[in-house]
């Protein structure tokens, strides 16, 4: 006689979880619908022109303004798997670049020897945070995040070797109609190997289908230690890119 008063809690258990995965489903194939779960992949080349003012780590060296070319390719993933109670969004990024920079080659002087290529390979990854999200005509979102990153860049006047860093990241994306809009900030505070060096990235990018293009700056104050005057390394490039 005890078994009914047994079995109707675990049934009751058993339809509840039923009802709330039914309901999750269907509130993420509806977030799906409208775009918002959409998971992006990027391949692409890229050219840019790197300007500054640079100097060594000697008390008495003159600061020296230069320039620097570089091209390469890079792969980006990006994309949002997943909603949170509060109706915002979970996802996260992977950005890798691969590429050749010319040396620093410093204004008025003549080549020498010791100028060559240098290679360039970046790995950042980072979580992603979707705060903001809406729908209509213009459908877009605003998310942010933090994470990390390396890179190997020998032609660096403040550093020889490779470097780790922590990141921060803002982003906000538009749709309208067949064209997509995106805008996005990342910030280095700091590096392993110099404790004074920040880094601001900006990219701004249009996408017409497959097709993706845009123009990315970066600008990079450094100095030596905490009594060296700030210099300024500026890079400026352009890309395009297949999504799929």
């Amino acid at each position: 006689m005890k078994k009914p008063l047994i079995t109707l809690p675990i049934v009751a258990l058993a339809l509840l979880t039923n009802a709330a995965q039914a309901a999750d489903t269907e509130r993420l194939e509806e977030h799906e619908a409208k775009g918002y779960f959409d998971k992006v992949g990027r391949v692409g080349a890229f050219a840019g022109m790197v300007t500054g003012t640079q100097t060594s780590n000697n008390p008495t060296a003159v600061a020296e303004d230069f320039k620097r070319t570089g091209v390469g390719v890079d792969l980006d993933l990006l994309g949002f798997w997943d909603a949170t109670r509060f109706d915002t969004l979970i996802g996260a990024e992977l950005v890798t670049k691969f590429g050749a920079y010319s040396a620093a080659k410093v204004d008025g002087a003549t080549a020498t020897e010791n100028d060559k290529t240098h290679l360039f390979f970046r790995m950042d990854a980072a979580m992603d945070y979707g705060l903001i999200h809406w729908d209509g005509a213009i459908k877009g979102r605003i998310s942010g995040g933090a994470g990390f990153g390396f890179d190997l860049n020998g032609g660096r006047w403040w550093t020889q070797s490779g470097r780790a860093y922590p990141m921060l990241l803002g982003r906000v994306q538009l749709g309208l109609g067949g064209i997509g809009l995106h805008a996005a900030y990342h910030y280095i505070p700091t590096t392993t190997n110099n404790a004074f060096v920040r880094e601001h990235r900006f990219e701004a990018a249009a996408g017409i289908g497959a097709l993706h293009g845009g123009l990315r700056y970066t600008i990079t104050p450094a100095r030596f230690n905490d009594t060296d005057p700030w210099l300024y390394t500026r890079e400026a490039g352009l890309f395009v890119a297949y999504a799929f």
